[in-house]
């Protein structure tokens, strides 16, 4: 058995931004390549944001 993950890591960016969510070209910024692993079945569902505030 083989384990497959994928990390993303994203300035600002929220899960609507994304273009097979409805994002991308519409909103400026395409996504070409997520776009076309959701062609070949793959959806990314789990998101972690995680917030650190500088002080």
């Amino acid at each position: 058995m083989y384990w497959r993950s994928a990390s993303v890591f994203a300035d600002n960016i929220g899960h609507s931004d994304i273009g097979v969510y409805g994002g991308g070209e519409l909103r400026g910024s395409p996504t070409p390549r997520i776009d076309q692993l959701a062609a070949e079945d793959l959806r990314l569902t789990q998101f972690l944001g995680r917030a650190i505030c500088p002080g």
